[in-house]
């Protein structure tokens, strides 16, 4: 069940340059989705939308609340304050910076994110200023075997990060440094 989304249907088109890239079985976009279309991405698609994520959604727990709370207290900077998400599709419909459409499409990593934004949305929150970052990964090979474990390796290392700690942080505030 291949998931086709025609972003123009949702809202605003995410905004996308390309970046550079040599790999020859994918292409690289970074830019912003808004938060009203990627809570009515979920909306519509719900959870198969992040079949390729390892971890899924973990509940209103640690980061999680964070984003919460930013997009309450200050939407306005949820695109600085935020890692963003990752988006794979096998087909994709770029032209003059905008993603139009794509399928066989995954969030491979933004599980936390996109479920936050959605429940922020359905509880009525003001989105218009929120703006999420996107790395979205354009599978270009023709072997769906090369695909899939092309989008499996992406969803793996895009979601092995180092958990930064309250002690981590601490030992950069004051008296520490010194």
């Amino acid at each position: 069940s291949r998931l086709s989304i025609e972003f123009s249907e949702l809202g605003s088109e995410p905004q996308v340059i390309h970046a550079r890239n040599d790999a020859k079985d994918h292409e690289v976009y970074m830019g912003v989705v808004s938060g009203i279309t990627l809570a009515k991405l979920y909306e519509r698609f719900g959870i198969p939308l992040l079949d390729g994520n390892v971890r899924h959604f973990l509940g209103q727990v640690g980061p999680n609340k964070g984003i919460a709370q930013t997009l309450e207290e200050s939407p306005e900077h949820f695109c600085s304050y935020n890692n963003g998400i990752t988006m794979v599709a096998e087909d994709a419909r770029i032209s003059s910076n905008v993603i139009k459409y794509v399928s066989g499409a995954s969030i491979v990593n933004g599980g936390q994110t996109t479920v936050s934004i959605f429940n922020a949305y359905r509880k009525g929150t003001d989105l218009t200023k929120v703006y999420v970052p996107i790395k979205f990964i354009h599978l270009t090979s023709t072997n769906p075997i090369a695909n899939k474990s092309l989008l499996e390796a992406i969803s793996k290392f895009s979601n092995t990060q180092s958990k930064v700690n309250d002690a981590d942080r601490m030992v950069n505030m004051a008296p520490h440094p010194e």
